[in-house]
């Protein structure tokens, strides 16, 4: 299993995009990890670009990806844009029928020892995404390890947009309330607006307008942990009120 706790605990202590690449692939490498990316792609007047946070990728193999254009052809980020759910490369390309284009890049990758890859999209309002990949020489399919690869790469995105001096527009700045993650947590679990006023014991009218901006919006109210929040939450099932991230995080895994 990946220990990831002690690598979200020294985010807050690195000062670089490029760091927080190199200390998430020190974490992941003894697990048959080969490299770890992490980006963003925005809309801007002239097109759709990507930029990337950190690559821990050799340089000949990112050399040979941008030279060939694989980026137009990659399914991963095709599908990082349409869903807010981690997924790995191995899922991403069966079932799909897949250009010539597609085929070489699926057999360059193979041949460079890349065996499978799990992808963890983070949605921003509006269309613009970040995207975290890690790339194995094995198939990822435990659950505990895709847990791990998924907590920490939500949290390596979150530290590296505090890094970037993002713009106001995509930034927020007010961490999730405790009632809010209250409420949050009876939304992750089918709760109607009835029940959630039952067991909040709150009057219906204050519970039901911060359920709802959750229904429609999940960054409706800003925090720099929303994008972080809620993924997390929607993976354990039980967000605390007035928890902490590290927190909940420890309590996925005992």
């Amino acid at each position: 299993m990946i220990h990831v706790l002690s690598l979200i605990e020294r985010l807050p202590a690195i000062d670089s995009s490029r760091e927080v690449g190199q200390a998430f692939a020190r974490t992941i490498a003894p697990h048959g990890f080969i490299a770890v990316s992490c980006g963003e792609s925005r809309e801007t007047p002239t097109g759709r670009g990507w930029e990337f946070f950190f690559n821990t990728w050799p340089a000949a193999w990112l050399l040979y990806y941008q030279k060939h254009d694989y980026v137009r052809h990659d399914l991963a980020p095709t599908m990082a844009r349409l869903t807010p759910h981690p997924f790995t490369w191995r899922e991403a390309i069966v079932g799909n029928e897949k250009t010539a284009k597609q085929r070489e890049l699926n057999e360059w990758v193979r041949s460079i020892g890349i065996v499978d890859g799990f992808a963890v999209p983070i949605h921003y309002p509006g269309d613009d995404f970040g995207l975290c990949v890690s790339v194995a020489d094995h198939p990822i399919e435990d659950a505990q390890e895709r847990a791990a690869l998924h907590i920490a790469s939500l949290c390596a995105h979150r530290r590296c947009r505090e890094l970037g001096g993002l713009t106001e527009a995509s930034s927020v700045k007010a961490p999730l309330t405790p009632r809010e993650l209250e409420c949050l947590r009876w939304v992750l679990d089918g709760k109607s607006d009835t029940d959630i006023g039952k067991i909040l014991d709150r009057a219906l009218p204050r519970r039901t307008g911060e359920e709802k901006a959750w229904r429609q919006d999940p960054n409706a109210s800003g925090g720099p942990g929303r994008d972080v929040g809620l993924s997390l939450a929607g993976h354990a099932k039980a967000v605390r009120p007035g928890a902490s991230l590290l927190g909940e995080v420890r309590r996925t895994f005992e």
